[in-house]
């Protein structure tokens, strides 16, 4: 084995002294990053997110539709087999479910609309 010289050391010292300052810059980056990322997602997070639909070209410029999906996006839904997704009971300006979960319209009052159509299928 050979002895261990002063020039040894002193080349030891110096790559110690790289590593330490690859390492600091290294956590520095990864510091600033993570300061950025952060700052992201506080930015991104805390301004209310709009619905994209809503100002969608087939609705002309409406201005009931903003109200509409965000009345929308607030329906809690529930599991139900075979039927996948089902609304749970709600009431709102646009919007109304049963507590079957079935999705009701406004009815008119006209007696026009009082009668059911039935529709029958051959398979």
């Amino acid at each position: 084995m050979p002895p261990i010289t002063v020039t040894s050391i002193e080349r030891l010292k110096a790559l110690g002294r790289k590593l330490r300052l690859v390492w600091i810059q290294v956590g520095v980056a990864l510091l600033i990053v993570l300061l950025i990322d952060a700052a992201a997602i506080v930015i991104l997070h805390s301004q209310p997110q709009k619905d994209r639909r809503a100002f969608a070209d087939a609705y002309h410029g409406a201005t009931w539709t903003p109200e509409y999906f965000d009345e929308y996006a607030s329906i809690k839904v529930r599991w139900q087999p075979y039927a996948y997704w089902v609304g749970d009971k709600y009431a709102g300006k646009y919007i109304n479910v049963d507590t079957a979960g079935f999705r009701r319209t406004y009815k008119s009052q006209s007696p026009d609309c009082d009668r059911l159509a039935r529709v029958f299928t051959w398979v």
